[in-house]
C-alpha cells in the first residue's frame, strides 16, 4: 500500500476545485449588481447581453456541490434525503426573514422604483399579511426568486438521484425529459406559485440536475467527454454563431431566449460557456492569484449569506440613490460599495463559524 499523505491545509487546497467557489461568489455579487434599478454598471453584465445571466451560473454550480456531496461513501438515500431537505427548511427560513426585512426597508423609505418588483400585497397588507403572503409563497419578491428555486430544486434533487440511481446517464435523461415536458407540453406552476417563483423549476431542474450528474461522472469521462479538441472547437463555434445572432438583432422566437422557462438557445449558449471555461480555467490557482480571489472566494463558500445580504444591500442603496446626483462616479461608488458590503458580511460569518467550530465548508 501508498504511503497516505497527510490531511493539511495545502493538500485540502490542491485538491479543492476553486472554480466553483469562484464563479458561485462572483455569480452573487452581479447578481447583486443586477438588482439595482437604473444601475449603468448592467451593460457590462452578462443579463445586457439578452442570452443569459448568473442565475444558471449559480444553480448549475450549486447542482454540482450537491452531487459532489451525494457521492461520499457512507451517505446513504435517507440521509441523502435529510441532508438536502433540511437545507431547503434553511432556505425557506432565510427567504422568509430577508424578505421581511426587504419588504420593510421599502415601507420604511418609500422606494417607488421597487413597486414593479414586489407584489402589491406584500406591500400594503398588515404584518401577517406579509408573513402570511411569504410563508404559502403567493406573492413574488423578485430579489428572492431565485432562493425560492433553489429550495425546489433542493426537494427534488434527492428524488432524481435515487429514481435514477445516481447513474448519471439516467440523472441526465430524466433532467431533459422534464425539460421537454416543460417547452413543448408547457408544464409549469399553478398560480400563484408561478407568479411568486418567476422561474419554471420543471425547466430550470435541467441547470441544477445538470451540474449533480456532471459531478457524478468520473473524472476520466469527464475529461473523454467535454476534453476533446472537437468538443472545445465545437463549443467555440456554438458560442460565436450566438453572439452573431444576437450582435446582428436577428429577431428569434420568445420560446428560444425566454428566461423564465430558459429556452432551448439560453441552455445551449451556457453549455458552450461551460466547455471553454473548463478547458481554459485550471481549478486551482498558484497562491498569489488565489490571495487576490480570496474576496470573491469567500462569498461563494458562504452563498447563502451573500445571497441574502446582497437583495437587503440593493434595495438600501437604492434609497442611498435618491439622495445623492444621478452621476456614473456615483453609480461606481455605489457598486463598489454594495460589493464590499457583500464581501465584508461573508467573511464575518465564516470568522465566526470557524471560532465557533462550525464547518465553514460551502453549503449545498
Amino acid at each position: 500500500m501508498g504511503a497516505k499523505h497527510p490531511l493539511t491545509k495545502q493538500n485540502c487546497l490542491a485538491n479543492k476545485d476553486l472554480r466553483i467557489d469562484l464563479f458561485r461568489g462572483l455569480a452573487l455579487l452581479v447578481i447583486t449588481t443586477n438588482h439595482l434599478p437604473g444601475n449603468p454598471v448592467r451593460q457590462f453584465t452578462p443579463v445586457a447581453w439578452g442570452l443569459w445571466d448568473m442565475a444558471e451560473v449559480f444553480l448549475f454550480l450549486s447542482g454540482y456541490v450537491c452531487g459532489l456531496s451525494s457521492l461520499k461513501p457512507q451517505r446513504q438515500p435517507l440521509e441523502l434525503f435529510r441532508k438536502f431537505w433540511w437545507r431547503s427548511v434553511e432556505l425557506y427560513v432565510a427567504y422568509i426573514f430577508t424578505g421581511l426585512l426587504l419588504i420593510q426597508i421599502v415601507r420604511t423609505f418609500q422606494l417607488a422604483t421597487q413597486l414593479d418588483y414586489i407584489g402589491e400585497k406584500l406591500l400594503s397588507g398588515t404584518a401577517f399579511e406579509v408573513m402570511q403572503g411569504l410563508f404559502l409563497m403567493d406573492s413574488r419578491v423578485s430579489h428572492l426568486c431565485i432562493l425560492l428555486l433553489y429550495v425546489l430544486l433542493l426537494l427534488f434533487l434527492p428524488v432524481l438521484l435515487l429514481v435514477s440511481k445516481q447513474r448519471p446517464f439516467r440523472v441526465f435523461l430524466l433532467s431533459t425529459t422534464l425539460y421537454a415536458l416543460s417547452q413543448f407540453a408547457e408544464w409549469k406552476l399553478p398560480e400563484p406559485w408561478r407568479t411568486a417563483i418567476y422561474y419554471n423549476p420543471f425547466a430550470w431542474q435541467l441547470m441544477f440536475a445538470g451540474g449533480a450528474g456532471l459531478a457524478l461522472v468520473s473524472r476520466e469521462t469527464r475529461e473523454q467527454w467535454l476534453g476533446r479538441r472537437g468538443v472545445v472547437m465545437s463549443a467555440f463555434l456554438g458560442l460565436i454563431v450566438v453572439w452573431c445572432l444576437f450582435g446582428l438583432e436577428v429577431k428569434l422566437p420568445y420560446e428560444l431566449t425566454n428566461k423564465p422557462g430558459i429556452g432551448v438557445l439560453r441552455v445551449l449558449h451556457f453549455g458552450c460557456c461551460v466547455i471553454i471555461v473548463r478547458r481554459l480555467l485550471p481549478k486551482n490557482f498558484p497562491g498569489r492569484v488565489r490571495r487576490w480571489c480570496e474576496p470573491i472566494l469567500v462569498c461563494g463558500r458562504q452563498s447563502l449569506v451573500t445571497y441574502c445580504s446582497g437583495a437587503l444591500i440593493a434595495v438600501f442603496m437604492t434609497s442611498f440613490m435618491y439622495s445623492v446626483p444621478d452621476t456614473k462616479l456615483n453609480w461606481l461608488f455605489v457598486n463598489l460599495l454594495t460589493w464590499t458590503i457583500c464581501i465584508f458580511t461573508a467573511w464575518s460569518v465564516e470568522c465566526l463559524k470557524r471560532k465557533f467550530h462550525f464547518s465553514s465548508v460551502r453549503h449545498d
